[in-house]
């Protein structure tokens, strides 16, 4: 695990402003419910909140970014005339089939791509958690998981919704959480950590921070070492 010098603004390039701009378009209609939570982890990962507020979160980031792609104005549309999103959409076809084993189905919360069976055109794709999950970062494996069965995305992003007086913690949190589980199955998690974008947002202050999942492993790392 190297840390990566190039800041993800640079890399991810090509969609890093649209990401950007989708997020902080988001109403707080759209993220009420996740405030009456945010400071409270649910205990019971079968709590219908858990979910509830994640979908409507999800719902509406994939609809201001679908229309930032169709608007002409804000200047994309040639960019992403032959790219799809699709939110919570299987994909099909054999490459696919080894995930559908390890997972049951494959249908990633956003995905961008050039349609549902080809394996050509694999843009990103982006999960997406909020912190009142009592198991946020368990989808971080799920990205290591579709690494390992060989779908070759040229981007795979974590968005996590966190407010950012906690995200010091919670960055914390995911470090320990990811260094403490990933040798589990080192065939799961092999290279997802390198290659790994973690969105941060917080809706209260429409703020975003984008940063490499290993460069926050190794600062983790750094830390305990200091400690």
């Amino acid at each position: 695990m190297k840390r990566k010098e190039n800041p993800v603004s640079e890399v991810f390039k090509d969609y890093y402003e649209d990401f950007m701009y989708a997020l902080t378009k988001i109403d707080k209609e759209y993220i009420s419910f996740y405030l009456s939570l945010k400071s409270n982890r649910i205990e019971d990962e079968n709590d219908p909140r858990v979910k509830f507020p994640e979908r409507i979160f999800a719902y509406e980031f994939y609809h201001q970014y679908r229309r930032l792609m169709e608007d002409k104005e804000y200047g994309k549309t040639e960019f992403y005339k032959d790219k799809i999103l699709n939110g919570e959409q299987e994909k099909q076809g054999v490459r696919f089939d080894a995930i559908k084993g390890e997972l049951d189905r494959f249908t990633p919360d956003l995905i961008l791509h050039h349609s549902v069976s080809d394996t050509s055109g694999q843009y990103w794709i982006c999960e997406i958690k909020m912190s009142h999950n009592p198991k946020p970062f368990d989808d971080l494996f799920k990205i290591g998981l579709y690494k390992k069965c060989g779908v070759k995305f040229e981007y795979y992003i974590f968005l996590y919704v966190v407010d950012f007086e906690e995200l010091g913690d919670e960055k914390a949190i995911m470090a320990n959480y990811i260094l403490k589980h990933k040798g589990d199955d080192p065939k799961k998690t092999a290279g997802f950590v390198d290659e790994t974008i973690c969105f941060f947002y917080d809706p209260l202050k429409k703020d975003v921070q984008a940063e490499w999942l290993c460069n926050i492993l190794l600062d983790a790392q750094k830390n305990t070492k200091a400690q």
